[in-house]
């Protein structure tokens, strides 16, 4: 390696590469190897070299967000382009840290290292322990001192993706060993807490008074006693009055995180008082750097209608409040920026290749493994439920309900093609969803209750997507999966949810216009829902178009003879 100690630091990858070049320490393989791993980097990031900076700390957000699938490179390729290119900043002086330049442990540590039980744990503590071996820091001295220094190290000396967690995860795994592996050090070391401080106060936090006025009033709003005297304009369904439970949490919880007492809160009357309503606008406003959201106008909303229906306040009184969430502004119709984000990654139509190919992928990989493979019976409902979701996108508190014989039904018979039916009750907007399921879906479905289902409850649940006990499985549960094994599969960021997006976008870059059919099948009840949102996407088409037809003039008139462009 060259003599750092005179030469130049290095500040971009451009740098890297001349210093990599001229190391005579290298072998020409290595070298070649080293540069091309820097100069992939760069190429990922659409950069050049002289344009990438050669500092860890910048690099590593930008590195943790490429996917090898993405990019068009095995797992594995990707691991052999990422350690080359940590050595090729190691030789450029860059990555100067002693713990980056010796792998082998210590006669204490590595036997510390041998002890541990499994690969959970190895792979674990394996970075702190060759930091410790290499600082020379003995078992018996080890701290939380040790692991700050060691923090520091992994903040600015590696790629790691998430410091916190790796922080998070090597104190839990170190004080596990102090009682589960015979002979390790018996120090416990201190489990750091990330988490931001909550403000939200559960409502049993709150006077008792005010708690049984919100129930009082939850149960108001679903309507369910005929002679109330004062009924709810509409009977709501459980899904509103959770939102409204939680909305008046958040709002009594931000009232009290401005400094005020929680006992002026007695009833719902003593939280739609104007002065108290601008503090709950003012802690969410200012939460967000004084942009109102979405949300702080919806919350603003539900206390209004909660003072106009439940409270019944004066006309003045109404007015006041209406004017303050006037204040706000109305918003955007359409979809919120991080949807209009999310949607972009679709513009690389490779990322649709990768999302619509992966439900296939997966489930023939599923079927690859050993009967009776648990692991890949889960991986089977996992591509199940993606699949479904690409074909008929329907909300997930459907999708984690539907029944087998209720919900799937053949009017054909055996051999025909499932039916995924929901009734107006069981919808948002109360009308009736049915979708006919292609046969490859349809065989799908049959493959997957015949094959894997089985492995994880019993034939008699009637649930598409059971838990081991045969009940509906959680559908917090099905949507983590769902999120993390596309994550992982392809790099693309999706919800369930956002499928009904995704869904519109590609109908409407096939059918511009279509905006009927697209409502037909989201299942909306009236076009003014379809077209605020969805309005906007025919723009980018609209773009794309203009942009296809000035080229195609510019291709015409290139193709003109001389003589006749000058008469035009």
């Amino acid at each position: 390696m060259l003599d750092q100690s005179h030469a130049f630091k290095p500040t971009t990858l451009a740098d890297v590469l001349e210093r990599v070049g001229a190391d005579p320490a290298l072998s020409a393989t290595r070298r070649r190897d080293l540069s091309s791993a820097v100069r992939r980097i760069a190429n990922l990031l659409n950069r050049s070299p002289n344009q990438v900076p050669a500092r860890i700390t910048e690099l590593r957000p930008a590195l943790s967000a490429i996917h090898p699938a993405q990019a068009g490179i095995s797992e594995k390729t990707w691991q052999n382009i990422k350690a080359n290119f940590l050595a090729a900043l190691r030789h450029a002086g860059v990555n100067q840290s002693p713990a980056a330049l010796v792998r082998e442990l210590s006669p204490d540590w590595r036997a510390l290292h041998s002890s541990l039980p499994d690969k959970r744990m190895k792979n674990g503590l394996s970075r702190f322990i060759r930091f410790c071996s290499v600082t020379r820091v003995s078992p018996s001295a080890i701290g939380d001192d040790t692991v700050t220094a060691f923090m520091t190290h992994v903040r600015e000396q590696t790629f790691v993706a998430k410091p916190k967690d790796a922080h998070r995860r090597t104190t839990r795994l170190w004080n596990e060993a102090t009682h589960t592996v015979p002979g390790w050090p018996p120090q416990r070391l201190t489990v750091p807490d990330h988490r931001q401080p909550r403000t939200t106060l559960p409502l049993s936090a709150f006077p008792s008074s005010f708690v049984a006025d919100v129930e009082a009033h939850l149960d108001w709003m679903a309507g369910t006693d005929p002679f109330c005297a004062n009924p709810p304009p509409n009977a709501c369904k459980p899904r509103t009055i959770s939102q409204r439970r939680k909305h008046i949490e958040l709002a009594a919880s931000a009232y009290v995180a401005r400094g005020r007492d929680i006992d002026d809160l007695g009833s719902l009357a003593d939280l739609i008082v104007p002065n108290r309503f601008k503090e709950v606008l003012r802690f969410y406003l200012e939460k967000n750097d004084g942009v109102p959201t979405q949300f702080l106008r919806d919350l603003a909303k539900t206390l209004i209608l909660i003072a106009r229906y439940w409270v019944r306040v004066d006309t003045d009184h109404l007015s006041r409040l209406k004017d303050l969430k006037r204040r706000l502004g109305s918003g955007r119709p359409g979809l919120t920026d991080k949807n209009r984000a999310f949607l972009r990654q679709f513009d690389d139509f490779r990322n649709r290749h990768l999302l619509l190919d992966l439900p296939s992928r997966l489930f023939a990989k599923a079927g690859r493994a050993p009967t009776g493979d648990v692991r890949a019976a889960v991986t089977a409902q996992i591509s199940l439920a993606i699949e479904i979701l690409l074909m008929a996108p329907i909300r997930m508190k459907n999708l984690i309900a539907l029944r087998i014989g209720e919900h799937l039904v053949r009017p054909g018979g055996s051999r025909g093609l499932y039916h995924l039916v929901l009734h107006e009750t069981e919808t948002k907007n109360t009308e009736p969803i049915e979708f006919e399921l292609p046969r490859h879906l349809t065989d799908m479905i049959d493959l997957y209750l015949s094959r894997f289902r089985t492995r994880l409850c019993d034939d008699a649940s009637p649930w598409l997507f059971p838990n081991i006990m045969g009940d509906q499985k959680a559908q917090a549960t099905l949507s983590q999966q769902i999120v993390q094994t596309i994550r992982n599969r392809t790099g693309i960021t999706i919800t369930p949810h956002q499928f009904r997006h995704l869904a519109a976008l590609i109908f409407l870059d096939a059918e511009p216009g279509n905006f009927e059919a697209v409502r037909r099948v989201l299942g909306h009840r009236n076009m003014k829902t379809t077209t605020n949102f969805y309005a906007g996407l025919q723009t980018r088409s609209a773009a794309r178009l203009y942009d296809d037809i000035i080229l195609n003039e510019r291709r015409k008139l290139h193709e003109m003879p001389v003589t006749r462009r000058r008469r035009r």
